[in-house]
């Protein structure tokens, strides 16, 4: 059982909606208000000169959850759909998707978890929530029945877990644009200082070579499958 930190790839560029003010949504959250199918566009200052149309792009929007093509939809669909909900926008006259997860497992071990917290109280009560992470401690038992795709209560908006079974699926189905990092296994427990999280974020950047043989590879996956 492995556990991974979820997000897309921003080495493929990231996208934002062309009417800042039209996107008035948060992530975990489930969309109340008539959904009007939006616009997006890649991020005006994205270093990337031409477009890859990606399976899945991170939001520039300060919300979190992937925007995820139409084939990526459907060939994630049934693991997916239990953890939360699809929402159409337009990424450049193509149909893409947010999807917006609204599952959330109780499964971090806090006793066992090493990294700082903040805590804010009130008259409501106390709420306590990671703001790095050094090492996770996960609870095997939680994460039996947890949906393929996941928040944890303890972490602030922006942070989704996904198991095996999704990465699996993500690379049967040859899809490009996704980032899967693991954060925790039952065999040997959290990953020290673990990329995604606070001040332990991982800065690397691809060097253009790397960049460049990526893309090349997405690119020719990308042909294939609209040959096929």
């Amino acid at each position: 059982m492995k556990i991974y930190l979820v997000r897309g790839d921003p080495d493929f560029g990231w996208v934002e909606p062309l009417n800042w003010g039209a996107w008035r949504f948060r992530g975990g959250v489930s969309v109340r208000s008539p959904w009007p199918e939006l616009k997006m566009a890649v991020r005006s200052d994205d270093p990337h000169p031409d477009f890859l149309p990606s399976d899945c792009f991170p939001m520039n929007t300060g919300t979190d959850g992937p925007i995820l093509s139409d084939f990526a939809r459907k060939s994630l669909e049934l693991l997916l759909s239990p953890a939360g909900e699809f929402w159409p926008v337009q990424l450049l006259n193509r149909r893409y998707w947010w999807f917006n997860c609204l599952a959330c497992v109780d499964a971090l071990d806090t006793t066992l978890t090493d990294g700082d917290w903040e805590t804010i109280s009130g008259d409501w009560g106390t709420f306590r929530w990671m703001t790095s992470v050094t090492k996770l401690a996960l609870r095997p038992t939680a994460l039996t029945l947890a949906p393929s795709l996941f928040r944890l209560p303890e972490f602030p908006q922006g942070v989704l877990l996904g198991t095996e079974l999704l990465q699996d699926a993500v690379t049967r189905s040859g899809l490009v644009g996704f980032r899967f990092d693991c954060l925790w296994s039952l065999s040997h427990g959290g990953v020290q200082n673990p990329p995604g999280f606070g001040l332990q974020e991982e800065n690397r950047v691809s060097t253009f070579g790397e960049l460049a043989h990526k893309r090349a590879q997405a690119s020719a996956t990308l042909a294939k499958r609209s040959e096929g």
